[in-house]
């Protein structure tokens, strides 16, 4: 009964404080901005963009408490030139995540500690450093060649460190933590010191890497705000956020670590081009050509990735090629070598058939963005043909052919022999329709992932009507 009663004052709480900034969305005439903006500040562990996926417990909880107000998430980059302190008391951010140790010196700000993290040591499977067996610290770290990140020589843990490794055999990485991974897993020094979920991600990229040891220091981090209400607000939606399924989901993904493996062995299953701070080893292309043909890069990626895992020189049963998987009809029709793989030519082929599909189509000006997109991509999938065959069914019913909802019933209605035989429009047969509205959720579930992830003002977003 307790415990019944905790979570229901909390659950007020939370709904009193919800229902407070629904009132305050207008402030006179003033519009509240629809972005809330967070930094990380230097020196905190465990977050990171890989291939175009952002990571880290903070980034996680604070999706989801953004959420709650319909507005978008985004990472500031103010901050880091202003300091945060500045930052929010400008207004330019809503919320930080910093050291405690640094945060409770912060001056004219807010903090409070959120969680805490480890450092763990890296090591190479095979060699000398693999296993600590029956071995003190000391021991075990003799004669070891050890690389820290920059964080690490504020810890306590760092100290302990320089009592049993020389300080010849200490080096400061001057490279990202997963650059540092990849040279470890080369062999080109012996120890690599970093945060845990950052292991966990590593030894999921670089299988000859294995977790040795785990340093004993807990590194407290704190939310940083700019005002108490804002701080109290957001703790006590936190307070209930821990009593959620939700939570217990992200909790088992970073504290053990576990899912952050998982996703990286996936990541590394499906597409070894791996990159920290983008989408892929090929992002200056998409970026050139995006730029060049007006539309956004990110798309162009989301779309390499579900048709060739940024494979450039794909080719399926079927003869399409590339990365972006052209048949050698639309090649030729763009008057290019339809046996080329050339990578700039099969990003500027993909971009061009989604403009020139985009005018086809003629969407009405009611259409919204996200429907104008996933007709798009449906087109791109099965053939813009058969797409406007099923808008003009719909259109004929009297229906809005420029919806999705519509455009996707009408897909799988295709598959139907009585729906083919009965129309008065000759759709043909479409069997195959679950695997164009699969190949429309899993492209723009990427897509939406790398806009929240990779922040770009480059192209123009293939949902304006160009």
């Amino acid at each position: 009964m307790g415990k019944l009663l905790r979570r229901l004052s909390v659950v007020i709480a939370v709904m009193s404080m919800l229902i407070g900034c629904n009132e305050t969305e207008k402030e006179g005439n003033v519009e509240v901005k629809s972005t809330f903006e967070l930094a990380i500040d230097h020196g905190v562990p465990g977050h990171f963009v890989l291939s175009g996926k952002r990571y880290g417990f903070f980034y996680d909880v604070a999706d989801v408490y953004v959420k709650q107000f319909a507005k978008e998430l985004v990472e500031s980059h103010d901050a880091g030139f202003k300091g945060i302190e500045k930052a929010l008391s400008e207004g330019d951010l809503e919320m930080a995540l910093a050291l405690t140790s640094r945060a409770v010196r912060m001056k004219g700000v807010y903090s409070a500690p959120l969680y805490s993290t480890r450092y763990v040591l890296l090591s190479r499977r095979g060699s000398n450093y693999a296993r600590m067996e029956n071995r003190t610290l000391e021991e075990f770290l003799a004669g070891a060649k050890v690389v820290i990140p920059s964080a690490f020589a504020e810890s306590a843990d760092f100290s302990e460190l320089r009592l049993v490794v020389p300080a010849e055999k200490i080096v400061i990485g001057e490279e990202d933590e997963f650059k540092l991974a990849e040279r470890l897993s080369r062999g080109e020094f012996d120890i690599l010191v970093c945060e845990k979920n950052e292991a966990f991600a590593a030894c999921g990229l670089y299988r000859n890497l294995r977790r040795a040891y785990e340093l004993d220091e807990h590194i407290s981090v704190s939310v940083v705000m700019a005002s108490q209400k804002r701080l109290d607000e957001f703790m006590a939606w936190y307070d209930w956020y821990k009593l959620t399924p939700q939570f217990d989901v992200t909790e088992m993904f970073y504290g053990e670590g576990r899912g952050v493996w998982a996703d990286m062995r996936s990541l590394k299953s499906r597409c070894t081009k791996a990159v920290l701070d983008g989408i892929s080893v090929y992002d200056a292309e998409f970026m050139a050509v995006g730029e060049r043909e007006g539309v956004d890069w990110r798309l162009l990626s989301a779309i390499a990735y579900v048709e060739s895992g940024f494979t450039k020189d794909a080719e399926s049963y079927r003869g399409a090629k590339g990365i972006m998987q052209i048949m050698p009809i639309t090649a030729a029709h763009f008057g290019i070598d339809s046996l080329t793989l050339d990578l700039d030519q099969n990003i500027t082929i993909a971009a061009r058939l989604l403009k020139e599909m985009n005018k086809i189509v003629e969407f009405d000006e009611h259409t919204t963005p996200e429907d104008r997109l996933k007709i798009l991509l449906a087109a791109y999938n099965c053939g813009v043909g058969r797409v406007m065959k099923a808008m003009e069914v719909i259109h004929t019913d009297g229906r809005n052919c420029c919806s999705w909802a519509n455009v996707e019933q009408c897909l799988m209605d295709m598959a139907s022999m009585e729906f083919v035989a009965t129309n008065n429009i000759n759709t043909g047969l479409f069997r195959r329709y679950q695997q164009t509205l699969n190949y429309v959720s899993d492209v723009v579930a990427r897509y939406e992932t790398y806009c929240k992830a990779i922040k770009s003002d480059d192209g123009v977003k293939i949902t304006d009507d160009l």
